[in-house]
């Protein structure tokens, strides 16, 4: 299990990463940042998933997959959608311990 507590993290650690990366970065638009952040979610989920071996915790994370939207996203202002993804992903991260109880 303590497996899953480092995917888990190292999943939230990328993610958080890879929201300050496009936060940073000069694009355009907020429909293409937005649409960035989404990638990030869905493909560092996917890798989680595809490195992880128990079914059970594979479908944890199958939970969080598609969970981040471009609609979820909707209506949110820039520095809103990286509040809300931010806490997402960190929410994400104490999975194990909720899991666990």
């Amino acid at each position: 299990m303590q497996n899953f507590d480092h995917i888990l993290a190292g999943t939230s650690r990328t993610i958080l990463e890879g929201l300050e990366y496009i936060r940073c970065r000069k694009i355009k638009t907020t429909k293409q940042r937005k649409r960035m952040i989404v990638e990030l979610w869905n493909h560092t989920l996917d890798v989680a998933i595809s490195t992880t071996e128990s079914p059970v915790d594979r479908a944890i994370l199958k939970g969080y997959y598609g969970c981040i939207t471009a609609s979820s996203l909707e209506g949110l202002d820039m520095e809103q959608t990286y509040i809300f993804v931010k806490k997402f992903a960190m929410i994400m991260a104490m999975e194990e311990v909720w899991k666990d109880e």
